[in-house]
């Protein structure tokens, strides 16, 4: 069952919401890989484990900060293109959703194995989390779409 029209106001919002996240996105992100790369503990949003970070963690860090900051362009540019109704904004925003689902698998995949989900870490890694839930419920609405066929343009066909 699809929950929502892509122009209803839920997605709208929802979408107004992932722009917010993700503008924070591009700036912490940015920081983040200054840090990695001049060499020092990167220690916001992701506070390291007790005995800080484990080298193989740092490269991954970097590798999929990397992917991140692009798809957090990407999604920028998506929800310009949404909320002016762009052709486009249903495959870029199909996307980067799933750019953004896939680097917060992995970014909580190596905090959790790396132990630094411990003590007062805890709260700071919910709250990342507690942001990104809207960002899954619209990645569920395009999924939804997805499979009821609102991505196909009445006027040219499938």
């Amino acid at each position: 069952m699809i929950l929502a029209n892509p122009d209803d106001r839920l997605p709208r919002a929802l979408v107004a919401w992932y722009g917010l996240y993700q503008a924070a996105h591009v700036l912490v992100n940015a920081r983040g890989l200054y840090i990695l790369h001049s060499g020092g503990t990167l220690d916001f949003p992701a506070p390291p484990p007790p005995l800080g970070w484990p080298a193989e963690t740092i490269h991954m860090m970097v590798i999929i900060g990397w992917v991140d900051l692009v798809g957090a362009f990407l999604a920028l540019l998506f929800v310009r293109g949404y909320l002016r109704r762009a052709r486009w904004r249903m495959w870029l925003g199909t996307l980067t959703l799933t750019i953004s689902v896939y680097a917060a698998v992995i970014y909580n995949y190596w905090t959790i194995a790396s132990g630094a989900w411990a003590g007062k870490n805890v709260l700071a890694y919910v709250v990342v989390d507690a942001g990104f839930l809207p960002v899954l419920l619209l990645f569920y609405l395009f999924c939804q779409w997805g499979t009821r066929g609102v991505f196909r343009d009445p006027a040219t066909g499938p």
